[in-house]
């Protein structure tokens, strides 16, 4: 009988982190896995200026999707539409992400940028390098 009080706290210190991830779960806006096609929940540029082709595949040694990039020396653009506005002035915002550069980055740049809603006049099909709230870059 004594054994079991102790596994009370145990057990209550588990129901808590469990608790606090789906409690956290439910605040995510968006999640993207790429464990399936991407097509029609992502849209391409069709700018000219943006000539590259996204691939969906596993990158080498790993087990998990994502986007490739096909050619070197290309420009690539893809935009994903969150289903709900979010304001940066509401509290804590996250954005995170992930970038696996297989063969290293050769003069150029690898950017991620968060755009503002469509009511702003920007229209997905037609992204170019002007319609950005805030800029993330690597080289």
């Amino acid at each position: 009988m004594e054994r079991s009080w102790k596994l009370i706290p145990q057990l209550l210190l588990i129901a808590c982190f469990v608790f606090q991830i789906c409690a956290s779960y439910d605040d995510v806006m968006f999640y993207e896995p790429f464990d399936e096609s991407f097509e029609g929940k992502w849209i391409f540029s069709e700018k000219d200026y943006y000539q590259g082709v996204w691939k969906l595949s596993k990158s080498e040694g790993h087990d998990d999707y994502g986007l490739l990039v096909s050619e070197k020396a290309k420009r690539y653009a893809i935009v994903k539409e969150l289903d709900s506005v979010f304001s940066l002035n509401d509290g804590t915002v996250v954005l995170q992400f992930e970038v696996r550069l297989q063969n290293g980055l050769e003069c150029g740049g690898a950017y991620l940028k968060y755009l503002r809603p469509q009511e702003v006049g920007w229209k997905p099909k037609e992204f170019d390098n002007e319609s950005y709230l805030l800029h993330n870059v690597w080289t």
